[in-house]
């Protein structure tokens, strides 16, 4: 058995394992067989990096607890008539406000990644957010009053997954292996750095 086939059989193992943990936490006994695969596909971006929780604190206007509240749609962005870029906007009710306007109780939100027939686009690993997923957010606003997250995947962390991040954009993944990570990119150590911060702050042991 070669190289390259033993790491395609970790991969498999750790996707079967973080999908079985998922359903375990989410009380799963359905049994129902999992979707087919889809296919992911990353766009590289040049991503800010927040060293630290007081970091990425400091530089949203808001900060939320929020849940799925509806269909995302897909948004594209022109220049000189040629679409350059795309986006999911997703609506979003809030739960709770720890920054920002304490009125606020919906919201719209850009994701860095989005589903489109069978293909994930994401830019650095971004999950799109499930329609159960429980979502703390680090967000800053945008001139036409929708938000986005900060750091492009660092500001988006679904408290309800036991799994927080996962190197395996390049692997096959199917749409509820997708939903059972949190990121999907190459800074996974940094990012379950900054999720296991900002949970135990915000949700583990709330001061506020």
């Amino acid at each position: 058995m070669n190289k390259k086939t033993l790491l395609a059989l970790g991969i498999v193992a750790a996707l079967g394992m973080a999908y079985a943990t998922n359903l375990m936490a989410k009380g799963d006994t359905t049994g129902s067989a999992p979707s087919h695969k889809i296919t992911v596909t990353q766009t590289n971006a040049k991503v800010k990096s927040f060293d630290d929780l007081a970091a990425l604190e400091g530089s949203a206007d808001l900060i939320v607890l929020a849940e799925w509240d509806g269909e995302p749609k897909e948004k594209e962005f022109t220049q000189n008539g040629v679409v350059i870029d795309k986006a999911g906007i997703t609506p979003l009710k809030i739960t709770k406000v720890y920054k920002g306007d304490s009125n606020l109780t919906h919201i719209s939100v850009y994701e860095n990644g989005y589903y489109k027939d069978d293909t994930l686009f994401t830019v650095a690993g971004y999950t799109p957010i499930a329609k159960d997923a429980k979502v703390l957010l680090f967000l800053d606003t945008t001139p036409e009053g929708i938000y986005r997250v900060k750091g492009v995947y660092q500001g988006k962390f679904t408290i309800n997954l036991i799994q927080k991040g996962d190197n395996l954009s390049l692997a096959p993944l199917t749409k509820e292996e997708v939903e059972a990570l949190d990121y999907i990119g190459e800074d996974t150590a940094h990012f379950n750095k900054l999720k296991d911060a900002a949970i135990n702050k915000y949700i583990t042991s709330p001061s506020r």
